[in-house]
């Protein structure tokens, strides 16, 4: 569960797609139009202001960070990644898995 701290109530049309529900978006009479957690599309966010929907509560954006910050951070976890891994060999399912642990990890292509 969100702490209030984590969460902001912001007009539907300061908003962009990428956002994340806090909170679930009902209608006047109750009913559920998006669920809490879901990643917000253009097309949720023209459907909700079609519906009359003026604001919505969303969890806050992660601090930004510098690219060299994130790069750092990516480093950082391809070498995690690899330490884990050193000892899967080098065969074509350890290569495999090592592809695929940086993709999850790191954001690499797999």
């Amino acid at each position: 569960m969100s702490s209030p701290s984590d969460t902001i109530e912001l007009a539907l049309d300061t908003l962009t797609a990428g956002a994340i529900l806090a909170r679930p978006v009902t209608d006047a009479r109750g009913a559920v139009l998006l669920p809490d957690g879901t990643t917000l599309t253009e097309s949720n966010l023209s459907s909700l202001a079609r519906r009359g929907v003026t604001h919505v509560t969303v969890h806050r954006p992660a601090e930004a960070i510098s690219p060299e910050e994130a790069a750092a951070r990516r480093e950082a976890a391809r070498r995690q990644v690899e330490a884990v891994l050193q000892l899967a060999g080098d065969g074509p399912a350890a290569v495999q898995l090592h592809r695929i642990a940086l993709a999850l990890h790191c954001g690499a292509e797999p």
